[in-house]
């Protein structure tokens, strides 16, 4: 990534309702575990083994520091588009002014379109009678608003914004669209 010219830049982490909802899972089980190991209480109707319960916990906090350690950074300058969705992406998915066919912000429907927030396949789309399975990517982190490209090749992309107004302005201002 070359920050020399950066026209716009965002960067997104999870909401605080999705660190609420996972601490309460982890606090459960870290509850289960001392309950049922170290007060010798069975831990539900149907308890599990200690083992499967301190495993069970282990990999629900390794899944919570994956999900909430998650930022969505989006960077547009000349050359292009670059976005990465942290911890999932090890550098930024580049796509370039030469390769795309159209760029503009929209409201999207999340669980509609990709089946949730995140970074998302959309399973396939239908035209006519006819299905395609054209495997349209979603970054989002949450909200409903987000910059679509599309590429000349047919593809579809879709990075999620909390700044809608900021990024159109940036478009204008780079010449990729018209106000």
């Amino acid at each position: 990534m070359r920050s020399a010219g950066t026209y716009y830049y965002e960067k997104q982490r999870e909401k605080w309702w999705v660190w609420v909802v996972m601490i309460g899972v982890n606090l459960i089980f870290v509850v289960g575990c001392i309950m049922q190991i170290g007060f010798e209480r069975p831990f539900g109707d149907n308890p599990m083994s200690d083992t499967g319960l301190i495993i069970t916990a282990v990999a629900i906090f390794f899944i919570s520091l994956l999900i909430l350690s998650g930022n969505l950074q989006t960077y547009i300058n000349r050359e292009g588009i670059f976005v990465r969705y942290s911890p999932y992406h090890f550098k930024y998915r580049f796509y370039a002014w030469n390769d795309i066919r159209h760029v503009y912000v929209r409201n999207y429907h999340s669980f509609r379109e990709f089946g949730g927030w995140g970074m998302r396949l959309s399973p396939w789309h239908f035209m006519g009678k006819t299905v395609h399975f054209t495997r349209n990517i979603a970054y989002t982190v949450g909200g409903n608003t987000g910059l679509q490209i599309e590429l000349k090749n047919g593809k579809k992309i879709l990075i999620g914004t909390q700044q809608p107004g900021e990024l159109n302005r940036k478009l204008v201002t780079l010449g990729k669209i018209s106000e």
